[in-house]
């Protein structure tokens, strides 16, 4: 059983109707791009089975404002269709991402433990995902020296991971310095 599993909360099943919609016809990692949405609230729910809806409903929407149509008041769009939290998870997650580089910190309060759930389970997802790509690639040396600006940022994954664990993220954190662990050792091959 998921946290997506039936029956749904309406909250989840209308992100989910949504993010589908929005998803249809765009990639994220060589992928489907709802299928890393539902990655990502899998791993939410296998860390944090009891996560409320609206923050399933944010980890669903997360990519939202890469994908959602251009007209769109995305920030009322949330806030109306789910609920205000869902809109400030969805807003951190970008800036995360956003501000994402070498010589930068991640910018999440240690109590948003919302945020923090979601970012690690993001990041558990995407990283887990590179090392798949990785090993099925024919040449894993040549796939990762195609990826410097990924590699460039593992230090920002490590003191994202240190303020997870700090944050009460323990588990996730754990399964991050694991991931990271593993990238080094396959970029470094």
């Amino acid at each position: 059983m998921t946290i997506l599993a039936p029956p749904r909360h309406p909250l989840i099943e209308d992100a989910l109707t949504c993010a589908r919609n929005w998803c249809a016809g765009h990639e994220i990692d060589a992928a489907p791009a709802l299928r890393h949405a539902v990655a990502v609230a899998v791993v939410l729910g296998r860390y944090h089975p009891e996560t409320e809806p609206d923050i399933t409903a944010a980890v669903l929407m997360h990519d939202s404002p890469e994908f959602a149509p251009p007209t769109l008041d995305l920030d009322a769009f949330l806030t109306i269709q789910f609920s205000p939290e869902t809109n400030r998870i969805v807003r951190a997650l970008q800036h995360l991402h956003d501000t994402m580089g070498a010589d930068t910190e991640p910018e999440v309060a240690e109590d948003d433990s919302a945020t923090l759930q979601a970012a690690c389970a993001d990041k558990i997802v995407a990283i887990s995902s590179m090392l798949r790509r990785s090993r099925t690639a024919d040449s894993p040396s040549e796939f990762w020296s195609a990826r410097t600006a990924f590699t460039g940022i593992l230090g920002y994954f490590d003191r994202f991971t240190e303020l997870a664990a700090q944050g009460g993220e323990g588990d996730m954190a754990e399964r991050l310095r694991a991931l990271l662990v593993k990238v080094r050792a396959e970029a470094n091959g």
